[in-house]
């Protein structure tokens, strides 16, 4: 993974690795981070195709973004548009204690020990896994460990964006300049930017 806290390496990220080997999915879960200063990952690499090949083009609506990642050779992926997360940061909201000391580690190995869930850390590629016995970052209630039952509720994905208000401008502006650009309806530019208008309209 990236060595982003933001986005990676953060304590729900990893309580998700660490619940996995909790509810027996995995005997152990490790996690890697690529080093600092990193260039590109291979990730990178496959997205570039795609940005290459709409260099050229409009897309200027999700399904036609879909349909360029569908039909690049190098994505062999298949696109799809989610419409909800799982809400886990409020899952396991209550249960976990602060995360320390885990920026700097290049790896981390989540796994069993004595029916609790703990994790170790690797400082460089070919080093030891310490501590000996484990850290672990969930909370205790009365001496005993506590995690969370069930399952995490579902997020419908358009409230999990934090910069929604910065973007809608952005699409108002795009509808209202196509409209007055293409006012001819028998022009082709009407009939092609018309579908773009009722998609970001609806």
């Amino acid at each position: 993974m990236d060595n982003s806290a933001k986005d990676n390496k953060n304590i729900h990220v990893l309580a998700f690795c660490s619940e996995l080997v909790k509810r027996g999915i995995f005997e152990t879960v490790e996690v890697n981070f690529l080093m600092v200063g990193h260039t590109h990952e291979d990730v990178d690499a496959l997205f570039s195709k795609v940005s290459a090949r709409k260099i050229y083009k409009d897309v200027l609506t999700l399904p036609a973004l879909m349909a360029e990642i569908w039909e690049s050779e190098a994505m062999h992926q298949v696109p799809m548009l989610l419409e909800e997360v799982a809400d886990y940061k409020s899952y396991v909201g209550g249960f976990l204690d602060k995360l320390e000391g885990h920026s700097k580690p290049i790896g981390l190995r989540f796994s069993m020990a004595n029916n609790v869930p703990i994790y170790k850390f690797q400082s460089k590629v070919d080093g030891p896994w310490m501590p000996e016995d484990g850290h672990s970052f969930w909370r205790k209630r009365n001496g005993q460990f506590i995690f969370p039952d069930g399952e995490p509720s579902a997020l419908p994905l358009p409230s999990t964006h934090p910069r929604l208000g910065e973007v809608s401008p952005f699409i108002n502006n795009l509808i209202t300049f196509l409209k007055n650009t293409y006012k001819d309806e028998t022009s082709e530019g009407y009939r092609k930017y018309k579908p773009v208008v009722s998609y970001w309209e609806k």
